[in-house]
């Protein structure tokens, strides 16, 4: 009985990260977009920010990898990309 409890412990903690990431996912969003089931080896939710020219676009998606990046807005110009590892 010990075993079958201990097994099924180690399987129920396994089910967390059976489930994998889920991250909204949009082009140019004006929303907030659609939640995704990411792929396996996509570990990031990721938020592109840019604005140029007084045109701004929002770009959410999964991604296997994922750098920060913060460009203030000078002269109308800037962005910055955001990540995450849990889900949306």
């Amino acid at each position: 009985m010990l075993k079958f409890l201990i097994i099924v412990s180690l399987l129920a903690s396994l089910l967390p990260s059976l489930n994998g990431l889920k991250c909204y996912d949009c082009i140019n969003c004006s929303g907030i977009g659609t939640l995704k089931d990411c792929s396996s080896g996509e570990t990031f939710c990721q938020k592109i920010y840019a604005v140029a020219a007084g045109l701004e676009t929002t770009t959410k998606k999964c991604a296997s990898s994922c750098v920060e990046v913060n460009t203030p807005i000078v002269l109308g110009v800037g962005g910055g990309t955001y990540c995450c590892t849990t889900d949306a």
